[in-house]
């Protein structure tokens, strides 16, 4: 192929237009915005957000991430799509185009000092097509939830076990409420609940957003996210959940609920409420997300599934560019992080 571009872009217009054109092959969600990535990148961070396009004859190949300087070494640098789902998108899925397309992606990432890079692929877009194997190891993480929404209402019901429909109407009939807002005061009641569920659970410091992330959530657009809270009959705050936007896509992003209030089903209603309204809106799915772990009897997974029985697969790509250096600070860390076995067999795992 001849004519090609390649090019390193900065958030901003350029990428804004790039986005309008693949909303014309329904490739387009929030995780691909530079302001979602924005979310990742601490405010004095070294890390820089970027995406790499790749152009020929009218084709185009783009990938957004974010680059990060590795601490205690010399110009050395990898990348990772933010957390949740990303990976490339392209116009043309060809195999000619995309080896040309990767061919140069790494061949930039190497000249720029990029030792390996983390890709974390969208589960309804199964973008993964367009990476060839010999570039990247690709593998199976976990299964997802998630929710057809051009189905009726009386059919998605059908998926609910009779158990827990009556639970869920039992509990309504009571008096709980579920309200939706894009209230900046909303999200930040919203905020306070995830983070002291994060900590009640023990969940690692990365999930543990602080306010200058919600903050920055508010910068994606008031189209492009909404709160969901969940009351008592008597009007206390039980939990809630951050849903994310797209023009065709409704992510379950974030979610927790006060111990306290557990034992009234706050998630249970929530995804409920949720549901019936993305039935009646013009969102074609719904996305509630995977497990913990791959195991098909995931507590969290079996919970997610009765709302839906529909799956899709959460795949990953490992991509080791400078095989020797990667390696080399792999075995450094294992030398001296002996207390850190959890995290042993992580991608990038020197970054723990």
């Amino acid at each position: 192929m001849s004519n090609n571009m390649t090019s390193i872009i900065s958030p901003g217009e350029e990428w804004d237009e790039y986005l309008d054109i693949f909303n014309g092959y329904g490739l387009n969600d929030i995780y691909f915005h530079y302001n979602y990535l924005n979310l990742y990148v601490d405010k004095n961070s070294p890390a820089l957000i970027e995406s790499f396009v790749f152009k020929s004859q009218g084709e185009i190949f783009f990938l957004p991430y974010i680059k990060r300087p590795i601490s205690g070494t010399k110009n050395l640098w990898d990348f990772e799509t933010a957390y949740g789902y990303t990976g490339p998108i392209s116009t043309f899925d060809g195999d000619e185009f995309l080896d040309l397309a990767w061919q140069n992606f790494t061949d930039l990432m190497r000249r720029m000092g990029v030792i390996a890079g983390l890709i974390r692929f969208h589960p309804l877009l199964n973008n993964d097509r367009f990476c060839p194997s010999y570039y990247l190891d690709i593998r199976y993480e976990r299964d997802t939830v998630w929710l057809d929404c051009n189905r009726d209402l009386t059919e998605v019901l059908s998926d609910y076990s009779k158990k827990h429909l009556k639970l869920m109407n039992s509990l309504i009939t009571k008096g709980a409420v579920i309200r939706s807002s894009s209230n900046d005061e909303d999200l930040q009641k919203f905020s306070k609940i995830y983070l002291e569920r994060m900590m009640t659970i023990g969940a690692r410091s990365e999930y543990h957003f602080n306010s200058d992330y919600f903050d920055k959530v508010k910068q994606l657009g008031k189209k492009n996210w909404l709160v969901y809270l969940a009351y008592t009959p008597n009007g206390e705050l039980m939990g809630g959940c951050l849903l994310l936007f797209s023009n065709k896509f409704c992510h379950y992003h974030l979610s927790g609920s006060k111990e306290v209030y557990l034992k009234f089903k706050p998630n249970d209603l929530l995804r409920f409420k949720v549901s019936q309204d993305m039935l009646r809106s013009n969102i074609e799915k719904i996305h509630f997300g995977g497990g913990r772990s791959k195991d098909p009897n995931d507590g969290l997974l079996l919970f997610k599934s009765k709302f839906s029985k529909q799956r899709s697969q959460f795949k990953v790509g490992y991509c080791i560019l400078d095989n020797e250096k990667y390696h080399t600070l792999c075995n450094e860390w294992d030398k001296n992080n002996p207390d850190k076995q959890e995290f042993s067999n992580f991608f990038l795992k020197y970054r723990f």
